[in-house]
């Protein structure tokens, strides 16, 4: 079930792009004898050669039509040579908690057949695992040193390349969602919630403005509100995989409902006010659970942001999320559908010094984008730009 509350000018537009997700059967996992994992710095690309330097299509990461590039043959001419097999997993979604969740384990699943588990999982990045991708391998079952993160061209005696079993912008597998059983059969909850809110208003300069109104409706209403970023990673999927009903607003936080049983309830509040965002991405996870799905338009900023935006964002009581709550025979008094002045005029002051950031940034990112044309290399600049946006907080 699929079910969206908001405005009328935008309701084709969602149920268009609801309606395409696509989930595919099982896919194939490809073998190379003596395959090498080749890592081209210099033109930021990857992916699998056979031994005869010939290049193994299924190795690219794809995103719909966008693929990356392939590397240069000559980043393989001098190479490390290891004895024992390994998984290609590809690369360059570990540094962000969704992005590595629906993406960065769309190659694992080799891992859940036993006649694999004696290989190693081979990640590409220049930098060492975050501790949350590593919890995530272990409650797979993969131990810490069946987990590799390479960044330099390397031959192994056998390299599986698994088919992308996640396609953020077009389709899911069912192997995917045997992958988060796997996962969530590993974790332990204290407590088991039926209905949960994840919120947002304790990320600090992340938070959105305006949400505590709408939490407090939703638990008056039976809803338990957590705080992810509070709680350990198996403790939050040991609560969420116990949950029947998921809701809070758009964000990573939702996309916890991977590890949901089948026929729960996903209830996404949206929190800007651009038409894109990540909805089909939430919907096509929710189909890979096979959870139902409710979208909510819950913004009431007055300068329309984009969904990964530094803009801040303001939420409100809706007249959509009022027919939710009336649709879902929700209780609430008058007073708490009041609009909430202290939420508003914090939103104010945070626009008024986002504005004033953007205008100090833009002269730094000049700077630092003239400075960075002296570099040789295409990787090395973009690390400059990235160490002196980090160094300015840019």
């Amino acid at each position: 079930m699929i079910k969206t509350f908001v405005p009328e000018n935008v309701t084709d537009h969602y149920n268009k792009i609801l309606q395409f997700t696509k989930i595919k059967p099982e896919p194939k996992i490809h073998k190379i004898h003596d395959g090498i994992i080749a890592i081209d710095n210099k033109n930021e690309a990857f992916g699998v050669f056979d031994n005869n330097k010939n290049f193994i299509n299924e190795s690219i990461c794809r995103r719909g039509n966008h693929k990356r590039h392939i590397p240069n043959k000559n980043c393989i001419n001098k190479i490390q040579k290891y004895d024992f097999d390994v998984i290609y997993c590809g690369g360059n979604t570990m540094h962000h908690f969704g992005h590595f969740l629906i993406e960065g384990l769309s190659r694992v699943y080799p891992y859940l057949y036993k006649k694999y588990q004696h290989c190693k999982l081979i990640f590409i990045d220049n930098h060492s695992l975050p501790n949350y991708a590593k919890t995530l391998l272990n409650l797979l079952g993969v131990p810490d040193e069946n987990i590799i993160v390479l960044n330099h061209s390397a031959q192994f005696r056998t390299v599986y390349i698994p088919d992308q079993s996640f396609d953020i912008t077009s389709y899911s597998s069912t192997i995917q969602a045997k992958v988060y059983k796997k996962i969530a059969s590993n974790t332990n909850a204290h407590d088991k919630f039926n209905k949960i809110y994840v919120s947002r208003t304790a990320m600090g300069d992340r938070k959105t403005f305006g949400e505590e109104q709408i939490q407090n409706i939703f638990e008056q209403n039976g809803y338990k509100i957590i705080y992810p970023e509070q709680l350990p990673l198996p403790e939050q999927i040991g609560l969420i995989k116990n949950c029947k009903y998921l809701a809070g607003l758009a964000g990573t936080a939702l996309h916890l409902a991977t590890f949901m049983k089948p026929g729960g309830t996903v209830i996404q509040i949206k929190r800007n006010t651009v038409i894109g965002d990540n909805t089909f991405a939430q919907n096509l996870i929710n189909k890979t659970t096979g959870l139902n799905f409710i979208l909510i338009w819950g913004s009431t900023e007055p300068v329309p942001s984009a969904h990964f935006s530094q803009q801040p964002q303001i939420v409100g009581i809706t007249p959509q999320l009022l027919k939710f709550f009336d649709w879902a025979k929700f209780k609430y008094s008058d007073t708490d559908l009041q609009e909430n002045t202290q939420s508003v005029q914090e939103y104010k002051t945070a626009y008024s010094q986002y504005i004033k950031n953007t205008k100090n940034n833009k002269i730094k990112k000049s700077i630092a984008k003239i400075c960075s044309c002296f570099l040789p290399t295409r990787q090395l600049r973009r690390m400059f730009r990235n160490y002196i946006s980090t160094k300015l907080k840019i």
